[in-house]
């Protein structure tokens, strides 16, 4: 009793769950948030966007206010400070076919390869580089406008001033050349200032990227403007920036998205420039990504506490550290995620916890477009809730005093059983010793079972007649008390001989009637007269004995209630 009622009070302090599964219950207008930490060790930050899109028709293009970019190498190593992306319009070009009419004796700049490269960069302060690659929309559109303004302002600034040149590489020849400058969309133009570049990162120079307009005016004025720096490497201007670094771009930061499906895109994009598929690598590594915001420690252990099936290691992220390598070129990857919400909720009602979890489905496939790695997920209309729910303490009375009563009625219910067990047991052991006490009584002849009878009653008779005698004249005579007092202790002696040759007599009709004690019949016979007895021997009780005249026969019978108290 003692176990079952420590039980029942461990089940009464124990904390039980009662969940639910009821239709989201999230307003319409309720954003989600989505966390991710994502690296791209083939992605140049430069480039690096990331879109989001939904199942209303909703577009987000290249989001910079949440999302930062950490250069990385391809051993996912940070390489300098968090890229500050601010969102800006693409670079204007003039219009196509603008300088069709000018002669064909411009001064056409001769592209540089990689065994005159390093001897330009050392020869002049300042040089500009195109890389670009003739197939490109946008490089065929910047050709004549980097003509004319290299031809202006190498007549403005001519070869013996020295302080500023253009030049141009072709990065469909020079492919190594290119990617030893990080050069992922083209056209690239790159700023080489000498004694700024003299700072070796990786084995390559520092440099800068021009960011401006790309229309004649606006690069010879830049021109104009980056020729007074010259020898001045730190002067800083505002259509530079720090060119790539590393080949690798870490992004970072959150999104918030309306409750339905919907799709991050992460890829290269930027207006004005192209991309060669077969030089898009998106391979990547899931450092994080989860929906909506970490519990608190007191929110973790909550949930961990009623959770319905606990909480795994992944729980919330399925795509914790996991890498995606694209084992070919033009390689997309996508990630479908399915997402839950469970709510935990406390018995007060206050203090709850929505918790997201997902299940995760990637796969990658070949694309004729700009590789890219989707994250496409979908939220189910169904929420769990879970509430905590402690028992009463009437249920914990009212289920004590059934243990208690239980006990006692089951302990009553054994001890009957193990009575009649042995109740049984013991009527067996008698029988046994009545059926052997009957085979002993039977091994006699009943001839002496008879005269053992006869005798036993001839003795009761002279007892009974010796006693009626003495009797009669104690009683006739009582002037000598002595006499009397003899008389009686005559008498009880008398009394015990006929009581116990009565009790062997009854013992032996009982042995003869099979010993179940239903009648026992006790025969006395007699050899003389005798009258009417007037009392029944002492110790005895029950109607008056008489015996017939000189008959050998009974007359006289005790019953089962005649025996001796």
């Amino acid at each position: 009793m003692a176990f079952l009622f420590g039980m029942e009070f461990y089940a009464y302090l124990s904390i039980a769950t009662e969940t639910q599964l009821i239709v989201d219950r999230s307003a319409s207008s309720e954003l989600l948030k989505i966390n991710f930490n994502v690296s791209f060790p083939a992605l140049s930050c430069e480039f690096a966007t990331l879109d989001v899109s939904d199942a209303l028709g909703t577009k987000r293009m290249n989001l910079t206010k949440t999302v930062r970019k950490v250069p990385i190498t391809l051993n996912l190593e940070r390489v300098g400070a968090a890229i500050d992306d601010v969102k800006k319009t693409g670079p204007k070009y003039d219009e196509e076919g603008r300088f069709d009419d000018e002669s064909n004796d411009i001064d056409v700049t001769v592209p540089l390869t990689h065994d005159n490269f390093q001897a330009t960069l050392a020869r002049y302060p300042i040089v500009l580089v195109n890389f670009y690659a003739p197939w490109c929309h946008w490089c065929q559109r910047l050709e004549p406008t980097w003509e004319a303004a290299t031809k202006e302002v190498h007549d403005k600034y001519p070869e013996w001033d020295g302080r500023i040149r253009f030049a141009k590489v072709d990065c469909t020849t020079e492919v190594d050349l290119c990617r030893q400058h990080f050069i992922q969309g083209f056209p690239s133009i790159r700023v080489f200032r000498k004694g700024h570049d003299d700072i070796y990162i990786g084995g390559m120079h520092e440099h800068e990227a021009y960011t401006g307009d790309r229309t004649k005016e606006a690069l010879v004025s830049f021109a104009d403007n980056l020729v007074p720096s010259a020898g001045q490497p730190h002067r800083k201007h505002a259509d530079l920036s720090s060119a790539p670094k590393s080949s690798g771009c870490n992004l970072a930061g959150f999104v918030l998205v309306k409750k339905v499906p919907g799709t991050l895109h992460f890829g290269a994009r930027t207006d004005g420039h192209s991309f060669d598929h077969a030089w898009m690598n998106m391979s990547h590594v899931v450092h994080s990504f989860y929906f909506g915001s970490r519990p608190t420690v007191k929110k973790y252990q909550l949930l961990q506490r009623l959770h319905p099936a606990g909480l795994s290691t992944d729980w919330a992220d399925k795509l914790h550290d996991q890498a995606f390598v694209s084992e070919h070129t033009q390689s997309t990857h996508e990630h479908y995620l399915q997402v839950v919400l469970t709510t935990v909720e406390p018995p007060s009602g206050k203090g709850g916890y929505d918790a997201y979890e997902y299940t995760a489905h990637s796969h990658t496939y070949m694309s004729d477009d700009v590789p890219s790695a989707k994250v496409t997920f979908d939220l189910s209309p169904l929420q769990v809730l879970v509430r905590e729910a402690r028992k009463p303490l009437y249920h914990f009375l009212t289920t004590t005093c059934a243990i208690i009563g239980g006990v006692f009625t089951v302990a009553g219910i054994l001890d009957a059983i193990l009575y009649q067990s042995l109740s049984m047991l013991r009527k067996k052991q008698l029988g046994k010793q009545g059926e052997q006490a009957a085979a002993a009584g039977s091994s006699g002849s009943s001839r002496q079972r008879q005269a053992a009878a006869g005798s036993a009653g001839e003795q009761v008779h002279k007892g009974w007649c010796a006693a009626s005698t003495t009797t009669t004249t104690s009683t006739g005579s009582s002037s000598s008390s002595n006499s009397s007092r003899d008389a009686q202790q005559q008498q009880d002696v008398q009394h015990q001989a006929a009581a116990a040759a009565a009790a062997g007599m009854r013992s032996s009709m009982q042995h003869e009637s099979g010993g179940n004690g239903v009648e026992c019949h006790t025969f006395v016979t007699a050899h003389t007269t005798v009258r009417n007895l007037g009392k029944t021997p002492r110790g005895y009780r029950g109607r008056k004995y008489a015996l017939s005249e000189r008959s050998h026969h009974p007359v006289g019978v005790w019953r089962q209630g005649v025996n001796r108290v």
